[in-house]
């Protein structure tokens, strides 16, 4: 699994694979935040059976609406024509959260997933994805990510399309895990999660 980290560029395609699901977090209405705790995706052609989770389903955890904050976020990675920068998923200190990315990928192969974060002092350095088809068993996705205090959004790549057997199924599972803050004064900030992929015939 290779990653790439890429700054100040909007990226819209890669390697010709469209965004077939995607979360930019233009609004965070507060009774998805506070009491549902799931969000929909809102870009896509699949997005409307997806849904990022931090309500304990799935493997994620339960994190409460006093364990975010409300930032900007940006316009990187955006993979609209016109791109915003309103608000991004703002984890502060907890032990370790873990939320989970769950969506159809019936139609595509060759996935690939890519976000934008922004870190700033204290918060958590160390990253862990994993990949599911069942929402329970889950596998690493690669090596930990570490990831420095640059306090600006960067482009994180992870090429999934050694994969096969997330290629055509009905349910895909990606679970994000924050791991090692150091004092609840810090943030991570996510932004414009988006699933890459190729459209099968």
């Amino acid at each position: 699994t290779s990653r790439i980290y890429m700054n100040d560029t909007i990226i819209q395609f890669l390697y010709g694979d469209p965004v077939f699901v995607a979360w930019t977090f233009d609004t965070l209405p507060s009774e998805w935040m506070d009491s549902i705790r799931t969000l929909p995706a809102n870009y896509g052609p699949a997005a409307s059976d997806a849904l990022l989770h931090f309500d304990g389903s799935f493997g994620s955890d339960t994190i409460f609406s006093y364990e975010f904050q409300y930032y900007g976020g940006t316009a990187l990675g955006d993979p609209r024509d016109t791109p915003a920068e309103t608000n991004s998923f703002c984890l502060t200190y907890n032990m370790n959260p873990k939320y989970v990315l769950h969506f159809s990928s019936r139609f595509y192969s060759n996935l690939k997933l890519k976000y934008a974060l922004r870190r700033t002092p204290m918060a958590y350095s160390r990253f862990m994805h994993e990949w599911s088809t069942d929402g329970v068993n889950y596998h690493p996705i690669g090596d930990t990510v570490f990831l420095d205090a640059n306090n600006r959004f960067d482009i994180y790549l992870f090429d999934l399309d050694t994969i096969a057997e997330l290629n055509e199924q009905p349910d895909v599972f990606i679970r994000i895990s924050c791991l090692d803050a150091y004092s609840y004064l810090g943030n991570i900030r996510f932004d414009n999660i988006c699933i890459h992929g190729n459209k099968c015939a």
